[in-house]
């Protein structure tokens, strides 16, 4: 009996040591990998936060969209963000018609194209308008957005605004954003804490899925019955269906520890599917959908009777591997896009032998839109004849 009770003694002191060791590995992971326990089907404390501030209206520059999901507000402004009228990032008004001798750009996208953390007067669709003064570049991006929502942006407001050439912007990591319907499920930190439409392919064809958080009746539904929003919110998203959901055993470090891992470091990581060692992910859902977007929006533009043109934006990551490792993330897009016909230019180039801080703050820096604006000039100069020749660097 004594024997039984020292074995018992050592399993518990051997259990709670494996416990301890896991709860100190849990510790390193997030500090030195940045991976936190975090299931998907979890609202974090951050999330209600800025879902709280949903309800009270308390947004300066965004604002829900039915439609869209967010966009910037009509004469929004926060910090370094100035929009105009009708909710376009300009310190000014434009009108539909164009006065005569210019020539007019519409640039749709996300935050690149938004160009986030910079002034107006430093987002590289002023620093063209510097570079040639009969340029008039109208900036609608809008940060968080995935080429998805920039499709149905154009589709709401572009054409208002009739456009020799519209700019389509697209940072490499928004193909995530292509498989994914609510924000926090992709981006677990994220704070832009809301639904978004996203498309479908279906036998060859685009179909949109609406926005599944159009109002803020939806945002109360989401905070009162958490657990079904949830799962409804997660039907069509990548994000929710492919990472860790709660278990009644997450109580214990040791099954923390190794669902994180597992998760992390095995083949069924969410993010590894779209984006893996190599780059995309040939095949994958993110990876078609992406490329049958660029299609369709750019026919809609040429339908339009603009030319499009597709703005490959890389990130600090994709600068990084590309001066390491002479490869590109987002090269098989970029090939699809050559074999598709579809007009576009990649901006790698454009930063070549630049020190990365003095380009990237994440996003870019003043100096980083200056390059990407003398970089884009002469490929604008190539694709519209008319522009004068004397302003070209």
């Amino acid at each position: 009996m004594k024997r039984i009770s020292l074995w018992l003694v050592l399993v518990g002191l051997l259990y709670v040591l494996l416990e301890i060791t896991s709860l100190a590995g849990l510790y390193v992971v997030d500090k030195f990998r940045h991976w936190e326990f975090d299931p998907v089907d979890v609202l974090k404390p951050q999330h209600v936060v800025a879902i709280e501030r949903i309800l009270r209206g308390d947004m300066a520059y965004t604002d829900l969209d039915p439609d869209l999901g967010w966009a910037i507000k009509p004469n929004g402004a926060s910090g370094l963000y100035q929009a105009n009228s009708i909710g376009m990032r300009r310190s000014g008004e434009v009108s539909p018609q164009l006065d005569e001798g210019m020539h007019r750009l519409s640039a749709f996208g996300d935050s690149f194209t938004h160009a986030d953390q910079v002034g107006n007067e430093d987002t590289w669709e002023s620093a063209l308008e510097h570079q040639d003064p009969t340029l008039e570049v109208l900036n609608f991006g809008v940060g968080g957005y995935g080429v998805d929502q920039a499709f149905l942006r154009y589709q709401k407001m572009g054409r208002t605004y009739p456009a020799e050439m519209v700019l389509i912007g697209f940072m490499s990591e928004n193909i995530y954003r292509h498989v994914n319907r609510f924000r926090p499920f992709y981006a677990r930190n994220t704070g832009i804490v809301m639904g978004k439409p996203r498309f479908v392919s279906r036998d060859g064809a685009l179909t949109v899925l609406p926005n599944p958080l159009p109002d803020t009746e939806a945002y109360r539904a989401l905070l009162s019955d958490t657990d079904a929003s949830l799962a409804r919110l997660g039907e069509q998203d990548h994000f929710y269906q492919h990472r860790y959901h709660r278990s009644a055993w997450d109580w214990s470090p040791s099954v923390r520890l190794y669902r994180l891992l597992s998760y992390e470091l095995g083949p069924g990581n969410a993010r590894q599917q779209i984006i893996g060692e190599h780059g995309y992910v040939e095949g994958s859902e993110a990876l078609r959908v992406t490329s049958e977007l660029l299609q369709s929006f750019a026919a809609q533009v040429r339908s339009d009777g603009a030319k499009p043109l597709v703005l490959v934006f890389p990130n600090q990551a994709d600068v990084v591997r590309f001066r390491a490792q002479g490869t590109r993330t987002y090269q098989r897009l970029l090939d699809d896009l050559t074999r598709r016909g579809i007009d576009h230019v990649d901006l790698m180039p454009a930063f070549e032998g630049e020190p990365i801080d003095k380009v990237f703050e994440r996003h870019y820096t003043a100096y980083g839109n200056a390059l990407v604006a003398k970089y884009l000039l002469p490929k604008l100069k190539l694709r519209l004849p008319s522009l004068p020749d004397a302003v070209l660097p």
